[in-house]
């Protein structure tokens, strides 16, 4: 997306000044999105900046709108973090598995060997079916243990 000239001097005029653009001075991030390098795009509060060719956000970012698909602008902007600060994420990522935690178990595999993909075919959905079916025409027994109800007198 082009910016018009007024749209972009609006959200030049909106960058701050005092933010934290990481390895980038403001200077720096005013000299590159004129340039082309950089691009803006209209935020929540504060412009968003981002690679022209990569479209990968950079430090100092505002917030996508909330129209906008955040789940995928905060995914790529975790990534470019990592990519950036590998030793720092596979560590992070390595404790909190050590302490079972699922949501960094399956971000370290769908990285090694991509998400996973539930498959469900008729001939699954004609298994469960059958047996469905033929657990009505026959006495079923579960096993399961007893229990005892003990309670303080």
């Amino acid at each position: 997306m082009t910016l018009q000239t007024t749209e972009h001097e609006d959200l030049l005029a909106l960058l701050d000044p005092d933010r934290n653009y990481g390895e980038r001075s403001y200077d720096d991030v005013v000299r590159e999105v004129n340039a082309g390098t950089l691009m803006l795009g209209v935020g929540n509060s504060l412009p968003r900046i981002f690679d022209a060719t990569t479209k990968q956000p950079v430090k100092g970012t505002g917030q996508p709108p909330i129209n906008d698909d955040v789940q995928r602008f905060s995914k790529a902007k975790f990534n470019a973090w990592a990519a950036d600060n590998q030793d720092e994420a596979q560590e992070l990522l390595l404790a909190a598995m050590r302490k079972l935690d699922v949501r960094a178990m399956k971000i370290f595999f769908d990285n090694q060997i991509g998400p996973g993909k539930e498959v469900r075919t008729d001939a699954v959905s004609e298994a469960l079916a059958s047996l469905i079916n033929n657990m009505g025409s026959k006495d079923v027994a579960i096993d399961a243990p007893s229990v005892t109800d003990v309670t303080d007198d």
